[in-house]
């Protein structure tokens, strides 16, 4: 079954009912969820940069993406030193930069970002960036 009418934004459920001759219907056993595929990955973030600013006790990100790109947000990703990758923050899709006031001296911060679009695509997550604090 091929449906030709579906629209982005809306989530579709579909189930398969058996029906003999005598016009009997089997009972639903399982559905599916499907929404529409959009064009997949988008246009990746570019000039991921970090600086640390140790008299105010913070590390600035900073990064660039086209602004025609309809975003619901960023995606902000952090690790402290050797742990794994959590997602830290989301970040307006308006928004080109990030203070990250959580620092700690002698430790080493790692973040990764992608944008998420209002469709649900998204971004590349970007190269690693490292920042010693």
């Amino acid at each position: 079954y091929w449906d030709h009418t579906l629209k982005k934004g809306i989530v579709y459920d579909y189930a398969i009912i058996a029906v003999d001759d005598g016009k009997n219907e089997s009972p639903i056993e399982k559905t599916i969820r499907a929404s529409l595929l959009t064009k997949g990955l988008r246009s990746p973030v570019n000039n991921f940069k970090g600086v640390p600013d140790r008299t105010q006790q913070q590390i600035i990100i900073t990064w660039e993406y086209p602004n025609e790109e309809k975003l619901r947000n960023f995606i902000l990703y952090r690790k402290e030193n050797n742990e794994p990758f959590k997602k830290y923050k989301y970040v307006e899709g308006k928004d080109r930069s990030f203070t990250d006031k959580l620092v700690k001296l002698d430790s080493k911060y790692s973040y990764l970002i992608k944008a998420e679009h209002l469709d649900g695509g998204q971004s590349p997550f970007t190269q690693e960036l490292s920042i010693q604090y």
